[in-house]
């Protein structure tokens, strides 16, 4: 057997859920939205599973948790006719459209 003197652990998922005024997580509340989220590298996450509800403003809360933490570039898939705010399209296919991103543009100094 090979020896293995380093590990590196890389989380490569994870999820947004959003709340109503009042709600939360650690109350285990019913959230309004829910995202899946895929690191595709240290810099860029794919958007998936979508779910709920949601307007301009948490749309924006959404992409600035992201930057916060690291990403640079937001990738999307959506049903072809549906739009992703303040992205530009990547790539139509049959059914839907690929959408992305830089959120320096929308975040950076």
């Amino acid at each position: 057997m090979l020896p293995v003197n380093n590990i590196h652990y890389s989380p490569v998922s994870g999820l947004i859920r959003c709340y109503r005024d009042g709600y939360s997580y650690a109350k285990r509340d019913d959230y309004i939205l829910v995202i899946s989220v895929n690191w595709l590298s240290d810099n860029t996450v794919f958007l998936f599973g979508a779910h709920g509800e949601m307007n301009r403003g948490q749309w924006l809360r959404i992409l600035k948790t992201l930057y916060e933490k690291g990403a640079k570039y937001v990738q999307m898939q959506r049903a072809n006719g549906r739009k992703m705010p303040y992205a530009s399209v990547v790539g139509i296919g049959e059914h839907e459209t690929l959408w992305s991103l830089d959120l320096d543009e929308i975040f950076g100094e």
